[in-house]
């Protein structure tokens, strides 16, 4: 009995995980997408304005390929005018969770693999 109660469990963890993927499959294609340059301590993107420096912001950061989308807070330590327009503004994380960094790292591991194996 303790054997089938533990597989159960786990049957449905599992669907509660397929659940989830689908709900975000279908939520994820509702978000305005912008690339980024991202480390697991900052990030950089090209925005439309200026951000003043050492403002701190809210950010919403999904990282489609894990399936995963966390909250931090992040400092501006940057804001440069480009010159095709608009501003690089770059990033420091101030406050984010150990889990969420962890899957920065994994995310970056995985785009550099890829990256070596198609170059």
């Amino acid at each position: 009995a303790p054997k089938a109660a533990g597989a159960i469990m786990l049957l449905n963890q599992k669907v509660d995980l397929i659940r989830m993927d689908q709900h975000w499959n279908e939520n994820v294609k509702e978000l305005p997408l912008r690339r980024i340059n991202l480390s697991a301590t900052g990030m950089a993107f090209d925005g439309q304005s200026e951000v003043e420096v050492g403002r701190v912001m809210h950010c919403t950061l999904t990282l489609p390929s894990l399936a995963w989308t966390m909250q931090l807070y992040a400092r501006v330590i940057s804001s440069r005018l480009l010159a095709e327009g608009g501003h690089q503004v770059c990033l420091d994380f101030e406050y984010i969770r150990d889990e969420d960094r962890e899957q920065l790292i994994r995310f970056n591991l995985r785009q550099q693999q890829q990256s070596l194996a198609e170059g």
